[in-house]
Formats: C-alpha cells, sequence, structure tokens
C-alpha cells in the first residue's frame, strides 16, 4: 500500500506500479474495510488528504490506516513523500514505522529525474538546497531546513539515522535516510537494501517506488492499457506548474483558465458564460 498526504502523490507514485502491468486502485477512502478491492488489486495508493493538516491530526490519519492495513494482510507499507518535502514528513513517517511494529525504516527521498537529489542527508533541488529554492517560499509549506534530519524533528521525536551511521539499539525504532545523487545511486540502493529483507516500513517520493516494482516482484496483469486522451486539471499557481502549462499550451495543447467570476460565482455553471465554458 502506498500512503501519500495528497491525490497527485497517490496517483504519480501508483502509476509507477501500474504501467508496469500491476492492477492499482487510486483512492481517497481511508477506511480500507469499505473499498471493494478487486481480487486482482496488487497495489492500492490511498491519499490521506494531510498535507495541510496539524501534525497530530497527520499522524493520526496516517497511523490509523497504515495499522489498518497491516492488520488486513498487506505486507508493505510505502509512505509516500514529497519531492521537496512539504508537508507532514516527521508525523507520518513516524505513524507508518510505529504502526509497523519494525524498528527501521528505510528513506529514501532522492528523485534523479526530476533534479530531486540526498547527499549527506542534505536535499537538493536543480543543485540549491531545498529550502534556498521556490519551496521554501511556499505559501502554505514553506521550507526553513534542507538537512532532512532537521526536517524530520519540526514535528517529530522519532530518531533519525544516516545510511552511513551505526544502528540504534534493537529497542528505539527509527528512520535511516539514503542518499542518492544519481539513477545509478538510486539502483544501488534498491538492491542491497530492499533485496533479501521484507520491509513493512518504507518511505520516499515517487522516484524510488519506480525501482520497487521489480524487487517486490508483485504479480503483473496483462489486462493494463493506455487511455488515448488524457484530461489535465491544474489547481497549482507554483512556477514549475505554470512554466509546464505554458510548455503544453505552445506544443498546441488546448488550455483553458478559469476566470474570478467562474471561481467565485456558485450559479456560473447555469450561465449562458458557464454553459459555453462546459462545452468546450
Amino acid at each position: 500500500m502506498i500512503i501519500a498526504d495528497d491525490y497527485t502523490g497517490a496517483l504519480d507514485t501508483g502509476v509507477q506500479f501500474s504501467r508496469s502491468g500491476n492492477p492499482t486502485l487510486v483512492t481517497a477512502e481511508r477506511d480500507l474495510e469499505k473499498l471493494q478491492i478487486d481480487d486482482n488489486t496488487e497495489v492500492v495508493a490511498v491519499d490521506t488528504e494531510s498535507r495541510h493538516d496539524d501534525p497530530g491530526t497527520a499522524y493520526r490519519k496516517v497511523w490509523k490506516l497504515a495499522a489498518q492495513a497491516y492488520r488486513m494482510g498487506i505486507s508493505s507499507v510505502y509512505k509516500k513523500t514529497d519531492s521537496a518535502l512539504r508537508g507532514n514528513v516527521g508525523p507520518e513517517l513516524e505513524a507508518v514505522l510505529r504502526a509497523s511494529g519494525e524498528k527501521e525504516m528505510i528513506f529514501v527521498p532522492a528523485y534523479p529525474k526530476s533534479g530531486r537529489t540526498t547527499v549527506g542527508g542534505v536535499q537538493y533541488i536543480n543543485g540549491d538546497k531545498v529550502d534556498k529554492t521556490a519551496f521554501g517560499r511556499d505559501p502554505f509549506n514553506p521550507l526553513r531546513h534542507s538537512y532532512i534530519p532537521d526536517i524530520i524533528a519540526e514535528n517529530s521525536r522519532v530518531p533519525v539515522k544516516l545510511q552511513q551511521e551505526s544502528s540504534l539499539s534493537q529497542e528505539t525504532p527509527y528512520i535511516r535516510i539514503f542518499d542518492a545523487s544519481t539513477e545509478e545511486e538510486m539502483k544501488e540502493v534498491a538492491r542491497e537494501v530492499i533485496i533479501g529483507r521484507k520491509w513493512r516500513a518504507m518511505a520516499g517520493c515517487a522516484g524510488f517506488a519506480e525501482y520497487l516494482v521489480d524487487i517486490l516482484q508483485l504479480g503483473k496483469s496483462k489486462k493494463a492499457g493506455k487511455e488515448k486522451k488524457i484530461f489535465l486539471i491544474s489547481g497549482s499557481i507554483h512556477e514549475v506548474t505554470v512554466r509546464q502549462i505554458q510548455k503544453a499550451r505552445d506544443r498546441g495543447f488546448p488550455v483553458l483558465n478559469l476566470s474570478n467570476e467562474a471561481k467565485f460565482q456558485k450559479s456560473y455553471l447555469n450561465t449562458k458564460p458557464g454553459e459555453k465554458f462546459i462545452k468546450e
């Protein structure tokens, strides 16, 4: 099971499995007993919608979900984190670790393909420390640190170790952070750390999930196919998103923007302009 703090995270991590033929269910339902999960489903990706929650609420949401998953026989839980480490990283990692009953949780936050690298426990984006980028100025989740143990310690007391540091006592659950600045290093971490051990609790962004597909040896379905069309809705005003949308527009994709009237007038869809917008 994948646990993400927003729907985007659930999707971009779940797709790492589904595109390899592993039937994947993405949902915002946090009570697994209410889900009608097909017998062929290999992966369930759940959006806890906890990115903007207070730390205590985020912890309780994730712990309850992870604990239920383990009780129901789900073998591994992957806590998907934002690649820029926004949100309640510490509380949510700790929640999965505590629910798993394990003493160690591996955390691989790098995503080299997207310019996210981890060196000496410090998170970089395109070579800059994450707190010095636009993510440090995020209006909702500004990053105040780039050293990952400091980010985790903001709202969590769970012990943290870097990959080269010695393990803690068997009585103390802790999180171990792994560096990676290239795709080869990501593969090496996956090979050296994952193979040969049944990890009940793992964490990282969508990048590391890509390497778990084959390593976890999930069953694959031949039913997976590709849709011919895609409809993308963006609610972000982040500068990266703005550039992405402009790039799509430059390549000929039709782009529609919601006007202020459309955003704030409840009856907009019943107006002539509203009907026209929907038709487009």
